[in-house]
């Protein structure tokens, strides 16, 4: 290369370091320098020191491309019945958190229109006359916008008290009326460690002396999105009339499914908290709006009892007694209906029973009648309750006997066993003792036994409470060697009965925030345990699937957080829809207690997608 073509490559790479220069300030311009005045934001008020500004607010829906899409929701979930906007200042060094208010003020919010892009649902201009206040021409404006709420909110509070305000700010379980909203958390960036705000800066040059002038001329654009958290419960199922395991007794219809939201919190923060963005899925992958070509939407939330922190706790918010008549009904909802609760959000070491909002499915087997179940089956065999009618004469195996029911276990399915029948039969095949004495003195017939159970509602169990014989008469030998065969101690060491009040069973679905996608679970090896140390011990960084992860305990916290973070977990402005596709067994006899065992199983009883939409929705699967 000769001198001049040096040069002349020298002179290209100056020129394309300045431009380098140039897009980098232009576009640090555009993020960072918003709300900047170009003149003195006081000579933008008149002599009375007022001033009219218009603000574009929108009730944003992410790009919802990648995940499951449906219908946008019903209106109320988008009304407002009041709007405050909080105007802040600070000067130019002031952090977010460190801005204070100047002053407030009430918006008319009423008749909004479709938005202006797809991820926009509601949208309205607002114009409002603001004053000069507390604002000084070396300011920069930033705004808050809360809706349906009105939380004491005073001049020179900090924004990081408002933003952490809990009071006030409840979304119950059967609030469908209205709901809280505030301004979104949003990322400078699709990127992990993006630089995250709640603000937004004002262009004080937007504002103007009279309204006209504003109209039409927004100095800000504000994305605002609802504190509660949704969750519709969809029957999936491909058929009308079900069976499980193609059990002739464990049938149902769609009518017999119902279900209710377990252990959620019914309050949180105003503002969504996220301190950081760990991983690029807690961001969307396309800009909000066009107005903010830099701006995303965040898709994860630290909620008041994040991580065990004192405050709200995580317990059960809600409880559901079987064996309390006026529990059975009072909080079921049927199928396609929807509740909504605040955020609850955790750590990877929280990832567990007793810290997850969770769905109770509760279904109606065997047309709402009393049924047993028994661990030996190895199936989920329904036996009915014994006939109350028994007709029954002498005491000899000599005698004429007459039952109504049969001394069998049909599985054939034309007559239900009964348990008793089963425990008769059951006897005979396992207790050589009873085998013997029956056919030694009731003439083989196990119709001359009765057994007797006690069932424990709270608990969802039976036992045997009693084994006696009519083959025999009372006080004679043989009647005293039946009961020296312990019958009722070997029911207790051999034999797990469930009881199921009024034909109803229960099962708990953990709602998973982010799919297998985003957030992969393996049944690897040494998977099997459901501690949240054992379920969550391997990751993917580094080692293949599988293999347990070795380092530090920092560096392995870090690879459980990347790979499993986020995975459970209920998020504000989220729907969750779940869809139940199968039943694949009998569920417990009582509502399941919230354990500290991991939310992932390896074992699954009801399968279930999960899908979330227009507000932000997820897919899940069981």
């Amino acid at each position: 290369m000769n001198k001049f073509q040096t040069f002349i490559h020298s002179i290209i790479a100056v020129l394309l370091a300045l431009l380098s220069v140039v897009l980098v300030i232009s576009c640090s311009s555009e993020e960072d320098t918003a709300g900047q005045p170009e003149v003195d934001i006081l000579s933008r008020f008149t002599s009375e020191g007022k001033a009219w500004m218009s603000l574009d607010i929108n009730l944003p829906i992410p790009d919802v491309a990648t995940r499951s899409s449906f219908e946008n929701g019903a209106p109320n979930e988008y009304a407002v019945k009041t709007m405050m906007l909080v105007l802040f200042h600070g000067d130019g060094e002031t952090t977010e958190d460190n801005m204070t208010v100047a002053s407030t003020y009430v918006v008319d919010y009423s008749n909004p229109t479709d938005g202006p892009d797809p991820q926009v649902t509601n949208h309205k201009t607002v114009t409002i006359q603001v004053t000069d206040e507390n604002i000084r021409n070396s300011d920069r404006l930033a705004v808050l916008v809360i809706a349906n709420a009105s939380p004491g909110i005073s001049s020179g509070d900090k924004f990081s008290t408002i933003k952490a305000l809990i009071s006030g700010i409840v979304n119950t379980m059967d609030k469908t009326d209205y709901f809280v909203m505030s301004n979104a958390r949003l990322a400078k960036a699709y990127a992990a460690n993006a630089e995250l705000f709640t603000l937004v800066n004002i262009d004080a040059s937007y504002f103007f002396p009279t309204e006209e002038e504003s109209i039409g001329n927004p100095a800000g654009h504000i994305n605002i999105e609802r504190l509660a958290v949704k969750t519709t419960v969809e029957d999936g199922l491909s058929e009308t009339n079900h069976k499980i395991l193609g059990n002739e007794y464990a049938t149902f219809t769609s009518n017999d499914l119902t279900f209710a939201l377990d252990n959620y919190n019914t309050t949180g923060y105003l503002c969504k908290h996220l301190t950081s963005v760990d991983y690029e899925r807690m961001v969307e992958s396309e800009a909000v709006e066009p107005y903010y070509p830099y701006v995303y939407r965040t898709y994860w939330a630290e909620d008041a009892n994040y991580s065990g922190s004192s405050g709200l706790t995580n317990v059960p918010y809600a409880t559901y007694l079987l064996y309390d008549d006026a529990q059975k009904s009072a909080f079921w909802k049927s199928t396609g209906s929807s509740v909504y609760c605040a955020e609850n959000t955790f750590d990877v070491g929280h990832m567990q029973d007793n810290c997850t909002t969770s769905v109770l499915v509760r279904l109606k087997l065997n047309n709402g009648g009393d049924f047993y179940t028994t661990s030996v089956t190895g199936q989920d065999v329904i036996f009915q309750p014994p006939s109350t009618t028994l007709e029954e004469q002498g005491t000899s195996a000599s005698s004429s006997f007459s039952r109504t029911r049969s001394n069998v276990v049909p599985y054939d399915g034309t007559n239900p066993a009964t348990i008793d029948d089963y425990l008769r039969t059951w006897l005979m095949q396992n207790n050589s003792g009873f085998r013997n004495w029956v056919n030694t003195y009731a003439a083989g017939e196990v119709k001359h036994v009765n057994i007797e159970l006690t069932e424990d509602l709270a608990t969802g169990t039976a036992t045997v409470s009693s084994v006696t014989q009519t083959a025999r008469a009372s006080g004679s030998t043989e009647a005293t060697a039946f009961n020296n065969l312990g019958l009722v101690d070997y029911f207790a060491s051999n034999i797990a009965l469930k009881f199921y009040d009024d034909g109803y069973c229960y099962y708990r679905v953990p709602i998973r925030h982010f799919g297998d996608n985003q957030t992969p679970w393996y049944s690897a090896p040494g998977m099997t345990g459901n501690g949240t140390g054992q379920a969550y011990a391997y990751s993917s960084k580094d080692t293949a699937k599988g293999t347990a992860f070795t380092g530090t305990a920092e560096e392995i916290a870090e690879a459980q957080a990347q790979e499993y973070l986020g995975r459970y977990g209920i998020v504000r402005n989220n729907w969750y829809n779940i869809s139940i596709r199968s039943i694949t067994h009998v569920g417990s006899p009582i509502i399941p207690s919230l354990t500290s065992d991991a939310d992932d199983k390896v074992e699954q009883l009801l399968n279930a997608t999960l899908q979330i939409s227009s507000w932000t929705t997820h897919e899940q699967n069981l």
